[in-house]
């Protein structure tokens, strides 16, 4: 039995080097000529994977680790590490694209800890409890279910304790304690034993909701420079490791990067998925077109039309590009990605750079416009841009109201008319934009509804926060007395709470709205057009108003089903 913590010795540390420098090839025939003795083996496999990591975890975690390192993994884990003791304090973050698994990365970092007793304590502090938990429980679950190889370099293990706090030992002197904690819980303070944390790991702890408001990102930064870094034993030597996507420009991780007050001290990289665009743009354009035209077009039928495209001018299409990790994002999909999310997404999510909150993500102007036409055959029709004609009665239609109290200095009222036809194109049929008293808004929205309704029933959504009592009280009496005189009162509305961010909701139709898949009447209110000129993605103003009309578009449209349209694929009736 062969216990890791003695063997932290300059001589055998020395040993491990050598062995970790050796070429693969070289080290596995050196490792060949032992066959038939697995402890000499053992000892052999052990020592380089003192120093080699990503060696340790393709051959302890095949499956897990089984496509080809890209940079930020190879950056990230090829630095040599040094045990808790004889180290001082590091701080290290990490910027990082979504979709490359770097929480996998930074789990199998902390794997090889434990089996080489490199860490006493390591804490886990992710966005939510769930995150958390979910950390630890794939470490907890690799020792606690091992691969044969992992089982027979390092085990056997036991386990003890639970969910939020358990400890690892194993025969071959693997060692590690982990807690698991939401962001923002207390951890100074905490210890094991008597023992403090020696590693503590932010995986994706900022929040979406919260980096964007100044007070909540400023409580956020107090927790972490007057609590976490506060949590490591008095004498030093705790490393501390922040891994995420910089989800806003004064985010935390940003300030990291820049290495901005109160962050200097820490040591900060970024990683992008995208390193450089193709020179063929006019190509993937062409790409784009064709995965964007839903007309007739199921959704895998537009990619497959697009992958085909692009596979048959690969070479062309892919002259100047490079990108981190060409198994998880290759440029095709970086680009899918784009046409699906919306470039605003994409930049925040790959490529860890977030809009400055002054930036505008909408130019009304070069909104796809339609026209309506009475034709005497269909009746009312649009004519889109393309010359495609789709009469609105067999479009899907409805109404959004998005109420105001309508008294002096409030908000606007927005209710806005929306089709969708059964390709999945969404159609901004009718806006009206005011402050005025509720029973005006009332008015309009009857007036409206009847007028697109086109003799038949039709559905309504009130925007019901604060306003429930417009659907209980009026809606009912107002239906009666139109039935009763025998006007046309086929309206059926439902209330519909927010419960998600305006401005995201608002920010995710970029990606419609550019593909062409959320169009606009020619004669929309200026005022309507000037709040999505006016909008931004970044800047919480908007929580509180001007931006009505754009809200109760997106509302509307998350009504209809929201996302990348794929209607066609079941070519629903209308």
């Amino acid at each position: 039995m062969i216990a890791t913590a003695p063997a932290e010795d300059p001589q055998w540390l020395g040993r491990c080097r050598q062995l970790a420098a050796l070429p693969k090839a070289r080290f596995e025939r050196r490792l060949s000529k032992l066959s038939g003795q697995p402890d000499q083996q053992r000892a052999l496999l052990r020592a380089r994977f003192r120093f080699d990591v990503r060696g340790c975890l393709k051959f302890c975690l095949p499956e897990q680790f089984a496509l080809p390192w890209n940079g930020f993994h190879r950056r990230f884990l090829d630095p040599e590490k040094r045990h808790w003791r004889g180290r001082k304090t590091t701080r290290e973050a990490w910027a990082a694209p979504r979709g490359i698994a770097k929480t996998t990365c930074a789990k199998g970092d902390a794997a090889h800890d434990t089996m080489y007793a490199l860490e006493a304590f390591t804490v886990i502090l992710s966005a939510g409890t769930d995150d958390a938990m979910g950390w630890s429980d794939t470490v907890r679950d690799w020792f606690e279910s091992p691969t044969p190889q992992m089982d027979w370099l390092y085990g056997p293990f036991e386990l003890t304790g639970g969910k939020e706090l358990f400890q690892v030992s194993g025969a071959a002197g693997a060692r590690g304690v982990f807690a698991s904690r939401s962001f923002r819980s207390k951890v100074r303070g905490i210890n094991h034993l008597a023992q403090r944390p020696t590693k503590i790991v932010v995986d994706d702890g900022e929040d979406r909701q919260r980096v964007e408001n100044p007070r909540l990102r400023g409580i956020d930064q107090r927790f972490v420079t007057d609590d976490v870094l506060k949590a490591g034993p008095k004498e030093g030597g705790t490393r501390f490791v922040w891994v995420g996507t910089v989800l806003h420009p004064s985010a935390q991780l940003a300030t990291m990067l820049e290495r901005r007050e109160p962050y200097t001290s820490w040591t900060a990289t970024k990683f992008k998925a995208v390193l450089s665009w193709p020179v063929r743009t006019d190509l993937w354009d062409r790409c784009r077109k064709l995965y964007t035209d839903l007309t007739g077009r199921p959704q895998e039928v537009r990619e497959a039309a697009a992958r085909a495209f692009y596979e048959a001018r690969q070479a062309e299409m892919d002259e100047g590009a490079e990108v981190l990790d060409q198994h998880a994002l290759p440029i095709f999909d970086c680009y899918r990605a784009i046409w699906d999310e919306g470039l605003a997404s994409f930049l925040r999510e790959r490529q860890n750079e977030p809009l400055d909150p002054s930036a505008r993500l909408f130019t009304s102007s070069e909104f796809t416009r339609f026209r309506i036409v009475h034709d005497p055959a269909e009746g009312p029709t649009i004519v889109r841009s393309d010359g495609h004609r789709v009469p609105l009665s067999k479009c899907r239609r409805q109404v959004r109201w998005d109420p105001s109290t309508g008294v002096p200095g409030s908000d606007y009222a927005a209710i806005v008319a929306l089709a969708r036809d059964r390709d999945g194109y969404t159609y901004v049929i009718d806006v009206w934009m005011r402050v005025a008293k509720i029973s005006v808004q009332e008015a309009v929205v009857w007036e409206m509804a009847e007028r697109w309704a086109l003799g038949g029933p039709i559905r309504a959504t009130l925007e019901s926060n604060n306003f429930q009592g417009v659907l209980a009280r009026d809606f009912p009496r107002e239906r009666a007395e139109r039935k009763a005189a025998g006007k046309w009162h086929a309206l059926h509305i439902e209330s519909r709470a927010s419960t998600t961010s305006k401005a995201d909701d608002i920010a995710a139709m970029e990606a419609p709205i550019t593909n062409g898949w959320l169009q606009f009447v020619e004669s929309t209110p200026v005022e309507y057009d000037q709040q999505w000129d006016a909008f931004s993605p970044l800047n919480t103003r908007q929580d509180v108003g001007n931006d009505d009309g754009p809200d109760a578009t997106a509302r509307g449209y998350a009504d209809f089903g929201g996302g990348a349209p794929g209607m066609s694929s079941t070519r629903a009736a209308a």
